[in-house]
């Protein structure tokens, strides 16, 4: 898995490459054929770090790294937070094949800057926020899916989203808030990215 915060596209292809034993902390799959339609189905505990960033609010908020790890993940060490990631492929019957990745977490590790990287790779947000305090800290339940056509030329639009939901505390002042976080990008065969949930994390 290339270590970078993993931002709405190119992650099933990362999970995909998951579990195959020779990394730490990253648990073998568990394979079975599905019901429908030759269906096979994976199932791994692996890291699957997800970064939002709200431009409109000025923020970034960054899920599976502890604000510990940060120093070491910016320098290049792996991420160690481990979630559920389930994977189904099956055939279509036009001949190609989906991908449907999801990875769930019910304690993910969540830290919010207020702070906007030039873009959504490591080395960026990581530049963005050195020496920035965070503006909270705290664990979230969370949620990603995608699901992506690899075999052929496909009419059918790639998608991905992620929502978080959890409570986080001001390390400055020791006040709680409810963080809400999500996204949800759908890209059309044509190369079209249209964004149905923009990018937003929210204190409240």
């Amino acid at each position: 898995m290339r270590r970078f915060f993993l931002i709405p596209t190119g992650v099933l292809a990362s999970a995909l490459a998951l579990g195959c034993g020779d990394r730490p902390g990253v648990t073998d799959p568990a394979t079975s054929a599905g019901p429908s339609f030759g269906a096979l189905v994976r199932r791994s505990e692996a890291p699957f770090p997800v970064a939002v960033i709200d431009i409109e609010q000025g923020l970034t908020a960054v899920f599976g790294v502890s604000l510990e790890e940060v120093p070491a993940v910016c320098a290049g060490a792996e991420f160690q937070e481990l979630s559920k990631v389930l994977i189904v492929s099956h055939p279509t019957r036009g001949g190609q094949t989906v991908d449907k990745a999801t990875a769930t977490n019910k304690q993910q590790n969540a830290i919010v800057w207020a702070a906007i990287p030039a873009t959504g790779s490591q080395e960026d947000i990581c530049k963005a926020i050195q020496g920035v305090q965070p503006l909270a800290v705290g664990t979230v339940h969370s949620v990603y899916t995608e699901s992506e056509f690899f075999t052929g030329a496909s009419p059918h639009l790639d998608s991905n989203g992620f929502r978080a939901e959890g409570t986080v505390t001001s390390p400055a002042t020791g006040q709680r808030f409810r963080l809400q976080a999500a996204f949800q990008l759908l890209i059309f065969s044509d190369g079209t990215v249209k964004a149905p949930v923009e990018g937003f994390v929210r204190l409240k």
